[in-house]
């Protein structure tokens, strides 16, 4: 449960922060380990909500933003971990 609510909080972090690199989305999503974020990243990128795109810098780095599929499934995502912050 825990990575599914990890993959949630990182496709918020995406629309608020409106895209950035792997660790400021870490960050953002409060996922303590950096592979953890990575491999969460790869796999939103593999279904098509999250392109990667090369920010020549200084210094050089990938940023991560939605795609237009991406934009609707953090909607949903968004009023899930609403849904799941009730019953807390």
């Amino acid at each position: 449960m825990k990575k599914q609510l990890e993959l949630l909080k990182m496709l918020k972090a995406l629309k608020y922060m409106n895209g950035g690199s792997a660790t400021a989305l870490q960050k953002a999503a409060g996922i303590g380990n950096y592979y953890a974020a990575k491999m969460i990243l790869a796999y939103l990128k593999d279904k098509g909500l999250v392109e990667e795109k090369y920010d020549p810098g200084p210094p050089g780095k990938i940023i991560y933003t939605l795609t237009d599929k991406g934009e609707k499934a953090t909607t949903l995502a968004i009023k899930l971990l609403e849904l799941l912050e009730e019953d807390k």
